[in-house]
C-alpha cells in the first residue's frame, strides 16, 4: 500500500495548530481577501471610523472593519510607506516613495488634501489625539511641524540622526523617537521645538519600533536584539526588558488589553501582556514568514496580519 499525503493550506494549518492557540487565546478567526496586492508596506487602522488601511507599493486598500472586506482600492497612492489618519478632520497623511512631502488625502472623498513640504522623504509621521500639532521626521533627520486640519507649516526642527519610528504622549505633549544612532530621543511637542532629551535603552540595542501606554505611562521600545523594553516616560528609565523569539521590528499595542505583539517577519508574533513593572510573554502565534504588518483594533481587540505575498489580511481574535 503506498503512503499517501494531503496537502493542507497555510491558514488551515494556523488553524488547527496547537500554537495558534497559545495562553493568549488568539487564533485565526478570518481572512480578508486582497487581490492583485503585492507585499506589504504598512496597515492603518482607524477603528472610531472602523476602517483599516493596508498599503502595498501600488495602492492602498480600505477595509471596512465591521463587515471585515476591501470597499475600496486607492490605485493613486502609489508605494505608500507610512499612513496616518486623523479622524478628526477627515484626513490622513502618507509618506509615498521618495517624495518630500507629507501627502494628504481626504477620507471622505479619497481626492487630494493639502500636502506638507518637508526636507526629504518622511520615515514616521505622528499627530496628538486632539489633532492640534502633526510632526514629519524624515530621512535626512529633519523634522517639520504642521497643523493637521489644513497642512499649514508651523516649525521646522532637527534630529540627531535619521529616525526609524514616533510615537506622541497627547497629555504631556511630547514626542518619543528612535533613532538609526541606536538613541531614543524626547522632545516637547510645540511649534518650535526645543532642547532635545537623549534616552538610554540598554539592555537593549538598535531601537526601532516604538508603541505606548498613556494609562501606565510606558514606551514600549523594540530593538533590534529581540529585545523589547519598556520605559517609565515620567523617569526616562527602563523598566523591564524581555527577550522575545519572534523579535520586535514591529510593535504594536493594545490599550484596552494591555497586551504587546511583536515580530520581525520571521514566521512568529510574540504577545507581551505589559504589567505596571514587568512584561510576561503570553503566546506566540505562527504566520507566514515575512509577515510584518500588523494592526490592533482596541475596540474588538481582534489583530489584523497583512501576509508576506499580499494575498489576504488575517483576523486574530480570541
Amino acid at each position: 500500500m503506498k503512503n499517501s499525503t494531503i496537502a493542507i493550506p497555510f491558514t488551515l494549518a494556523l488553524l488547527l495548530s496547537p500554537i495558534c492557540r497559545a495562553e493568549s487565546g488568539y487564533h485565526v478567526i478570518k481572512e480578508i481577501p486582497t487581490p492583485n496586492a503585492a507585499s506589504w508596506n504598512t496597515l492603518a487602522l482607524d477603528s472610531s471610523s472602523r476602517r483599516l488601511y493596508a498599503a502595498d507599493a501600488a495602492s492602498v486598500f480600505v477595509v471596512d472593519l465591521d463587515k471585515e472586506q476591501v470597499t475600496r482600492q486607492l490605485t493613486n497612492l502609489v508605494d505608500v510607506r507610512c499612513f496616518i489618519p486623523v479622524p478628526k478632520f477627515k484626513v490622513a497623511f502618507y509618506s509615498a516613495g521618495d517624495k518630500a512631502s507629507a501627502s494628504g488625502i481626504n477620507l471622505n472623498t479619497f481626492k487630494p488634501a493639502p500636502s506638507v513640504k518637508t526636507s526629504a522623504r518622511p520615515l514616521a509621521i505622528v499627530t496628538d489625539t486632539n489633532a492640534s500639532l502633526g510632526f514629519a521626521l524624515c530621512a535626512d533627520g529633519g523634522g517639520t511641524v504642521f497643523e493637521p486640519d489644513d497642512g499649514d507649516l508651523e516649525g521646522k526642527f532637527q534630529l540627531p540622526a535619521a529616525p526609524r519610528s514616533g510615537v506622541m504622549d497627547s497629555k504631556s505633549r511630547r514626542v518619543f523617537c528612535s533613532l538609526e544612532n541606536g538613541q531614543v530621543v524626547v522632545f516637547g511637542a510645540a511649534t518650535k521645538v526645543g532642547a532635545l532629551t537623549t534616552w538610554s535603552v540598554a539592555p537593549g540595542e538598535k531601537p526601532s519600533a516604538l508603541a505606548f501606554d498613556p494609562t501606565m505611562q510606558r514606551l514600549l521600545v523594540g530593538c533590534g536584539n529581540n529585545l523589547l523594553v519598556a520605559m517609565d516616560t515620567t523617569s526616562g528609565k527602563v523598566v523591564d526588558s524581555i527577550t522575545v523569539d519572534s523579535g520586535a521590528d514591529t510593535i504594536v499595542f493594545d490599550s484596552g488589553s494591555g497586551q504587546v505583539f511583536a515580530t520581525n517577519g520571521k514566521g512568529k508574533i510574540s504577545v507581551i501582556q505589559l504589567l505596571p513593572q514587568k512584561m510576561l510573554v503570553t503566546g506566540t502565534l505562527a504566520v507566514a514568514p515575512g509577515s510584518r504588518c500588523m494592526a490592533v483594533d482596541v475596540k474588538t481587540r481582534k489583530l489584523y496580519v497583512g501576509t508576506a505575498d499580499g494575498s489576504k489580511i488575517l483576523v486574530y481574535g480570541q
